[in-house]
């Protein structure tokens, strides 16, 4: 059986930061003022933690579920 191991090097955060990046912006934009800053900074920040959370939790999914494809068409081959 082999193991192979790819280590995360945080490669998907980058998807955190523009969209962080973009609500900080449009905070900036819409409204200078520091209480609408700072609602649109939260609102924006909650918005990539919930991308980043649903993302932990389908990636093993997928994974598995290509694992399965792969083991299944190999069976077909066989």
């Amino acid at each position: 059986m082999q193991i192979n191991n790819h280590p995360n090097h945080g490669g998907g955060n980058w998807i955190a930061f523009l969209f962080g990046a973009v609500f900080n912006v449009a905070a900036n934009v819409v409204d200078p003022g520091p209480a609408s800053y700072l609602v649109h900074a939260i609102a924006g920040g909650l918005i990539c933690l919930m991308f980043k959370i649903i993302g932990d939790l389908f990636t093993p999914l997928v994974r598995r579920m290509g694992q399965r494809l792969t083991r299944w068409l190999d069976s077909m081959i066989d």
